[in-house]
């Protein structure tokens, strides 16, 4: 019988989230995307800031010939080891700030 691999190839990359975007002063539909926006925080409703997000970003590029704000990636390695008591565990260190 063989061992099971417990280990992965490599590190687990990670991101920080997208900065939302700004939208346009002055125009109207960048506001109902800014209110779409502050409406569905309050609520707890990420998901629907997610898509909000993508909405006022297509609209800056299209509307405004702007490149608005995207994800910058950050790379942080973690290292994955087995506790010797248990099947699987996973132990994860944030190495960045060290």
């Amino acid at each position: 019988m063989s061992t099971p691999k417990t280990t992965m190839d490599g590190p687990v990359r990670v991101t920080l989230p997208s900065a939302p975007p700004d939208p346009v002063s002055g125009c109207r539909e960048c506001l109902r995307y800014a209110v779409a926006r502050a409406n569905a925080t309050s609520v707890g409703d990420y998901s629907q800031v997610s898509d909000v997000n993508v909405g006022l970003r297509a609209h800056g590029r299209n509307e405004h010939g702007m490149l608005m704000a995207r994800t910058v990636l950050r790379f942080v390695t973690h290292r994955i080891t087995q506790h010797p008591d248990t099947d699987v565990t996973y132990e994860a260190e944030c190495l960045h700030r060290k």
